[in-house]
């Protein structure tokens, strides 16, 4: 038989669910937008667009306006948020497939220069870029780099070093990120290199696959920064097109400040334009449907009272607030007593089950 003295009260275990936990996102016209391009993919648009429009400079040699874009902060924000870690991430599992098939010096020296080219190049120069504008992500790129990052990318130049030394890889120059604090590189750490990839196998291929795993768990750790990047720099994009600082306000040229002029005034018709789906569902539920929508009713909470030890019992009169906390406006939330009720001091001291069985049964006569 349980002990009812410790039994939980299934009101104070149960929080229930509220009428806008019970919304169904596929009615609300937030769900599917007509036009969902982000800042991101308008600026990324340009860049993409700007490798097909020729530039013609004094001397009528023809290029492209990608220059135009490389260093405006905004378009490097932009960079962030759209790489692809998906293709990246399928190139880096395609390496290695082949490489498990086949293990050979070059496979290794196709992932070390991979990782450092498309990986921790990028991160850095992203950096570089970000660095004195002010904006959250400077820090968040910082920090990531100094934690997370510095370390392991001590451990794959040790690496790339025995690849060079043990397989005959080509050398990578890392002289570049000693130049960036971020990374809390010294000049010595270019030269080191680590073996233990050699205690982990007794023939030369498998301390190559040995050293190979090692380099691809490191890419992963760098892969998986750049997610985190990714977020903070969406989050700092629109802030990169007004910077904070005074020195910073002029420092877009001309033809940029046009364009982001155009991308915050196309943002109002991109609103007005998925502000139609709104209108829509309302017309299909009012107009085609004829729903007509309830009236407000008010939400409903279940109340255990307790009453203190010197009280034998007491009063509680119909109407009477009970206060329960802030709404998201910070307005107070009050419940009022649906009828009065008298509160005592009876409690569950025992639970039992009666059964009653309504059926008759037939016997039979006997023999």
């Amino acid at each position: 038989m349980p002990d009812c003295k410790h039994m939980i009260h299934p009101f104070q275990n149960d929080p229930g669910t509220s009428q806008g936990q019970r919304v169904l996102d596929e009615l609300l016209n937030g769900k599917a937008k007509i036009d969902n391009r982000s800042l991101a993919d308008l600026l990324d648009f340009f860049v993409q667009l700007s490798r097909h429009v020729n530039y013609y400079d004094e001397n009528l040699q023809v290029s492209d306006w990608q220059p135009f874009f490389a260093r405006s902060l905004p378009f490097v924000l932009a960079s962030i948020v759209k790489y692809d870690r998906t293709a990246a991430q399928q190139k880096l599992d395609t390496y290695k497939t082949r490489f498990i098939r086949k293990p050979t010096s070059s496979g290794l020296n196709l992932l070390l220069r991979y990782t450092y080219t498309n990986i921790i190049k990028k991160i850095n120069n992203w950096d570089l870029q970000v660095t004195g504008n002010g904006i959250p992500i400077e820090i968040v790129m910082e920090k990531l780099m100094k934690d997370k990052l510095s370390g392991p990318l001590k451990n794959f130049i040790t690496y790339s070093n025995a690849a060079t030394h043990r397989y005959g890889v080509t050398a990578i120059r890392f002289n570049t990120l000693v130049d960036n604090p971020a990374w809390l590189l010294v000049q010595g750490d270019l030269y080191k290199e680590d073996d233990t990839f050699r205690k982990e196998g007794n023939t030369k291929r498998k301390r190559l696959i040995a050293l190979y795993n090692k380099v691809f768990q490191l890419a992963q750790t760098f892969h998986d920064v750049i997610r985190l990047l990714s977020v903070s720099a969406e989050q700092s994009l629109d802030q990169s097109l007004l910077p904070l600082k005074e020195e910073l306000k002029e420092k877009n040229p001309p033809h940029l400040a046009i364009l982001f002029a155009f991308i915050k005034l196309f943002q109002y018709l991109q609103g007005d334009l998925n502000g139609y789906s709104k209108k829509h569902l309302d017309f299909f539920f009012k107009q085609v449907l004829q729903i007509k929508p309830k009236g407000a009713v008010p939400d409903k909470v279940h109340l255990v009272l307790d009453i203190q030890q010197q009280l034998d019992k007491y009063l509680f009169k119909k109407g009477l607030l009970f206060k329960d906390g802030k709404d998201n406006n910070k307005a107070e939330i009050y419940f009022a007593s649906d009828d009065e009720i008298v509160v005592n001091k009876a409690q569950i001291v025992d639970q039992r089950t009666l059964f009653i069985n309504n059926k008759s049964v037939k016997v039979s006569d006997p023999l």
